[in-house]
């Protein structure tokens, strides 16, 4: 479910625009009138005016989740086990409230990586057959698992903030000529984008003035919105990126030490991330301003996986 405005409060309606400088006079126009100082005052409930937005729960969001699984399992036998799986997967869905008119530019990639690998396993060392009892005791009853994750970069939006391009009220929209959300790095690439982006800035180059003073300097007036909000060209970064793809391997060292007939201590040492793999997170995905598609953060260390490389020691009694 979403939030919808069905009286679009905030829609504006232009007045008037200083040729100048380029400045946008306008009113609110929602769907039911604005209220009247006075109106607002008397609170008469047969006033046909508003005095704010109509929310709405909408239960139009649908998603869905196309997959296709592939699984091998090497059952344990001869001290090992292994399992490998695949996933090619697609998840779309309902995204944001960023277009009324259109409520198809409110869906697209949810953000799942297209590619994910993940593989484990198990291995039980071989026993030390040999005639020294400090070798034995050293070298028996130990254990080596591992789980290994692979991801491709997920998707990254075209977002354009502080804007209402179309004058719906919502300062939040697509780069024009783009269908859906999170589209770059499945189904828009870098080169589509950089199109897309010079098409828009010489749409804004169009419809920029300039205006030549008495004593020669130059003042430059970009387009504005309906809601007097300056358009001006995009810089994108020199390169960026549609997110990180994602590795982590992680290794468990357990040592069996039988304590009584019916009591064994386990010791355990772990390493996550070995490889110490930078996951990079945090993608801007505004377009409008001078970090998109830059990184700022990296994977946390939420249960240790794909974070900076930890370290953890434990043990644990059965009996």
């Amino acid at each position: 479910m979403f939030l919808v405005d069905r009286n679009r409060f905030n829609r504006p309606l232009v007045t008037g625009a200083d040729p100048n400088t380029g400045v946008v006079s306008f009113v609110r126009n929602p769907v039911i009138p604005v209220c009247t100082p006075a109106q607002a005052a008397a609170l008469n409930p047969q006033d046909q005016c508003s005095t704010g937005a109509i929310t709405v729960f909408s239960g139009g969001a649908s998603y869905r989740y196309e997959a296709l699984q592939v699984k091998l399992d090497k059952r344990f036998s001869s001290r090992l086990q292994l399992t490998a799986s695949y996933a090619l997967a697609k998840n779309t869905g309902f995204v944001a409230v960023t277009q009324y008119d259109n409520n198809a530019l409110n869906y697209g990639n949810v953000g799942t990586p297209r590619h994910t690998l993940t593989v484990s396993g198990v291995y039980d060392v071989p026993k030390f057959g040999g005639n020294s009892l400090l070798l034995r005791g050293l070298l028996n009853a130990w254990t080596v698992s591992f789980i290994a994750e692979a991801d491709s970069s997920p998707p990254l939006d075209t977002m354009l903030t502080g804007l209402d391009l179309d004058g719906d009220g919502i300062s939040t929209t697509l780069l024009p000529g783009v269908s859906s959300h999170n589209l770059l790095g499945q189904g828009l690439s870098q080169s589509e984008l950089r199109s897309l982006v010079a098409q828009y800035n010489a749409s804004v180059e169009a419809r920029t003035r300039t205006i030549t003073h008495p004593d020669g300097t130059q003042t430059v007036i970009r387009p504005r919105t309906p809601f007097n909000q300056i358009i001006s060209p995009i810089v994108l970064p020199a390169k960026f990126s549609n997110w990180d793809s994602f590795f982590s391997h992680d290794f468990r060292l357990t040592r069996r030490i039988k304590i009584k007939e019916r009591a064994t201590l386990s010791l355990i040492g772990e390493v996550f991330n070995l490889f110490n793999v930078t996951n990079l997170t945090g993608y801007s995905n505004v377009l409008n301003q001078p970090n998109y598609g830059q990184p700022s953060a990296r994977a946390g260390q939420a249960f240790g996986t794909g974070g900076p490389r930890a370290f953890q020691l434990a043990a644990r009694m059965e009996f």
